[in-house]
Order: structure tokens, then C-alpha cells, then sequence
């Protein structure tokens, strides 16, 4: 009985103070823009790009490796097999606007020191230049040490959202600058970007919210 009358009580706070539930100043509101995450009660989620879904500079390269599920990259940003991976993230419209983000790369992990792999990148907001300057952002600290491991190679550094909103335009070109030791190439899965969520979506269908 005890227990069934906390449970009342509780849905009677509730209920009382509904637009917004606080939990050591970390609160969930609700408002105009349906359930609204603040704190640390923020989540993530990736945005996840399969290489398949981008453009490539090279007729066949990174080639698709069909028994092993991965591609293999080499290091040739100027030659025949031109080894580039162009993509166009879109931000979702439950990303936590202005917040960083975290690109890296699922890869298999196979010699003994850390490969780099470049994102060549551009962010633009929607109703912005698209012609803005490149920036240069390294991949290059992998979770896994341990060969044959699916890794996950990323920087500690996230690149900063500071007045971006959501559908802005993350631009990028991927390649690689550095294989692990003693290896000829990397082999990697899939490209990601992990992001900041504190909103199921958006009101309105284009920014701002």
C-alpha cells in the first residue's frame, strides 16, 4: 500500500509540474518543441555514412573488399587510383545546435601503431556560403590496439558546432596519410559522426527551431 501511495505521489508532482522534471539541475522539458534534454540528460547518436553512399575520386578505389565487408585505402591523393572518399552530412534536426561533433572511423585494426586518416571538411549553415575555407581535422587514436579488432579511429578534440544549426552542411573529403606500421594499406568500414541530442526534432520543417 505504501508503495502504491509514492507511486501516486509521484505522478501528482508530476502532473502539478509537468513542463519540466529536474534531477540534481538536470532537467527534461516539455514545451513547444515537444521533450527538450538539458544537462546531462542529453544523449548521442551517430550520423552514419557507409562509404558506398559518398563519391570517389578514383574509378574503383578504395576498393571494396566483398568477403572481408571493408574497403581498402591507400595513401594516393594525386595519382591514378586517387584514393579519396568525398561525403555530404546532413545534421539531423534532434541534434543539440551549436554543439561539437565527433567524426571517426570504424576500421580493422592490424599493426602496431596509430594510422592517421584525414577529413578535409567544411561546415555551412543553410541560407550560408557553401564556398567557406577548408579545415584539416586527423583521425588519428584508434580504441583497439589489439589486431583483428574492429576499431574506431577518432580525435580527442571534437570540432566545435559554435553557430551551427541543424541541416547545416558538414562537407568533407576523407583520406589517408599514414598506415599503421609495417602495412600497405587500411582497411576500414564505415564513416561516422557522433553528435549531441536534446530534442526528438525540430517544430519546423527548416531552421531555425
Amino acid at each position: 500500500m505504501k508503495h502504491i501511495i509514492s507511486i501516486l505521489l509521484i505522478l501528482i508532482t508530476i502532473s502539478v509540474n509537468s513542463q519540466s522534471l529536474n534531477l540534481n539541475n538536470n532537467t527534461v522539458t516539455l514545451n513547444d518543441y515537444g521533450t527538450v534534454l538539458n544537462g546531462t540528460t542529453t544523449v548521442w547518436d551517430d550520423v552514419m555514412m557507409p562509404f558506398n553512399t559518398g563519391n570517389t575520386a578514383g574509378t574503383g578505389y578504395p576498393q571494396f573488399k566483398a568477403d572481408s565487408g571493408y574497403y581498402r585505402f591507400v595513401i594516393d591523393t594525386t595519382g591514378s587510383s586517387k584514393c579519396i572518399i568525398y561525403m555530404n552530412v546532413q545534421m539531423p534536426h534532434k541534434w543539440k545546435e551549436g554543439s561539437s561533433i565527433e567524426p571517426h572511423i570504424h576500421y580493422k585494426v592490424e599493426g602496431t601503431t596509430d594510422p592517421n586518416v584525414r577529413v578535409k571538411y567544411r561546415w555551412f549553415n543553410i541560407d550560408n556560403s557553401s564556398y567557406t575555407s577548408w579545415s584539416y581535422y586527423n583521425l588519428n587514436k584508434r580504441s583497439s590496439t589489439t589486431a583483428g579488432n574492429h576499431a574506431a579511429l577518432y580525435n580527442s578534440t571534437p570540432i566545435s558546432g559554435t553557430d551551427k544549426t541543424i541541416s547545416s552542411i558538414f562537407q568533407c573529403q576523407i583520406y589517408v596519410t599514414a598506415y599503421e606500421t609495417g602495412k600497405t594499406e587500411l582497411n576500414a568500414y564505415q564513416f561516422d559522426v557522433h553528435y549531441e541530442i536534446d530534442t526528438q526534432g525540430s517544430r519546423n520543417s527548416l531552421p531555425p527551431k
